[in-house]
């Protein structure tokens, strides 16, 4: 038998750029300013990386990466079980509508969707996928800058970024705005976290780099920068760490990450977010405004079981259609930490918040890798940071990333079968110098 039969079979690069346009697709709805993109691309770009990959997977029969996989994939479906199972005892028992149910379970399944592509495309890739997942995000965030510029003109489109990133951001404008795609931006960072600290040896870690930190700083998310530079801070602190020592601290440090949520639920509730930022005039963008308003839907308190998944798109929906509704007619409320509370309740959140901030790193770190952990866990602490202010629980570019990054570098990094045969090769080479007696 051939050395190569003895290796796991590798999907063709073909198939790799296939889901790289796919990838692209899914970033293209409501950002790509020629032509009308339907908002069905991103579940299309989903199913057609699934099928692809089903299809090479019945072809080869190459089954090696299927466990890992399938293991990853259930350990990020718990969450969304949790908050079906959660959602559908507070419909039952509030009696909701099936119009609210409906606006429940389907983020639910898409989010569930893009779990399993991650899963399947991972089968088929491997560790390319990494490879073949950034380049997809850049294609699309580079088609998006070129909507932008054809929209405005290309002489006014560069005058205009020229003047808003020569005043840090002060000068406000229509070509900036169309460049601050939310949900991409933030994924373009945790792959700058991603190249910066784990793949040091990749032979385009210089190119990625350099493509990711201009996409990232061209999004111009404030409150993104300073949690990049914390995330590759905690990387590195836990980079020198032994495993047993990284788990005790992630461990802890996801209890604070749940501690300090409910503390800022709790200021929120009290009015004191509000009174600090009149009191040291804090532009709080319409918060101040949204939060007391969605104040009558909740209590601080053990006894408060939540309004069900999809409650905080249906009230918004009401408000708009009511004229009421503040921070530029969005079905959100801009706080993903305030959200996910008043949606699963006091106790179904520290659950959710359980199985998100700790047993999933614990999971990955004890069972996978220790330092694939590391890669979820500071992924996911730039993404938490996202949570006070944005609604990126439910984005879908800034999950495929937090998602996809700790499978591929298990993939690249596990005892792989070529090491085995360079040993092999290594110790017939020594018995030919020293023949055994």
């Amino acid at each position: 038998m051939s050395r190569s039969r003895l290796l796991p079979a590798k999907a063709p690069a073909i198939l790799g750029y296939a889901c790289s346009f796919m990838i692209m697709l899914t970033t293209l709805y409501k950002y790509f300013l020629i032509g009308n993109i339907p908002w069905f691309i991103v579940q299309f770009g989903y199913i057609g990386i699934i099928g692809l990959s089903m299809l090479w997977l019945f072809f080869t029969g190459e089954t090696s990466r299927v466990g890992t996989a399938v293991k990853f994939t259930t350990i990020y479906l718990l969450p969304y079980v949790l908050m079906l199972l959660d959602s559908m005892l507070i419909w039952m028992i509030n009696r909701k509508s099936m119009a609210l149910v409906r606006r429940g379970v389907v983020p639910i399944s898409y989010q569930i969707l893009q779990i399993i592509s991650i899963g399947c495309a991972c089968i088929m890739l491997g560790e390319d996928f990494a490879w073949y997942m950034s380049v997809g995000l850049i294609l699309g965030n580079a088609a998006i800058l070129a909507s932008v510029l054809v929209n405005r003109g290309p002489a006014v489109g560069v005058s205009e970024m020229i003047a808003f990133y020569g005043s840090m951001g002060a000068d406000d404008n229509l070509t900036s705005r169309g460049l601050e795609v939310h949900d991409l931006t933030f994924a373009m960072g945790e792959l700058v976290i991603y190249y910066f600290v784990f793949e040091k040896k990749s032979p385009r870690r210089t190119l990625l780099l350099l493509l990711t930190s201009g996409f990232f700083l061209l999004g111009w998310k404030r409150s993104a920068i300073p949690g990049a530079m914390l995330a590759v801070g905690v990387a590195y602190v836990c980079m020198k760490m032994s495993s047993r020592k990284t788990i005790r601290l992630i461990v802890t440090a996801g209890l604070f990450m749940i501690l300090l949520a409910y503390l800022y639920i709790y200021i929120v509730h009290e009015g004191i977010v509000e009174w600090f930022s009149k009191t040291y005039d804090i532009d709080m963008m319409g918060r101040n405004e949204m939060y007391a308003w969605i104040g009558k839907y909740y209590q601080f308190s053990p006894s408060f079981m939540g309004q069900g998944i999809g409650f905080i798109t249906e009230v918004m929906r009401e408000a708009i259609e009511q004229g009421r509704a503040a921070l530029n007619h969005e079905l959100s409320i801009h706080s993903d930490i305030l959200a996910r509370y008043i949606e699963l309740g006091f106790f179904g959140n520290i659950l959710w918040s359980a199985l998100t901030y700790i047993y999933t790193y614990y999971y990955i770190a004890r069972h996978q890798s220790s330092h694939a952990g590391i890669v979820y866990y500071v992924l996911l602490l730039f993404c938490y940071i996202t949570y006070f202010t944005d609604n990126t629980v439910s984005y879908y570019h800034i999950n495929l990333v937090l998602r996809a990054l700790p499978i591929c570098y298990v993939y690249a990094h596990q005892k792989k079968i070529e090491d085995l045969l360079e040993t092999k090769d290594a110790f017939q080479a020594t018995l030919k110098k020293k023949p055994i007696i």
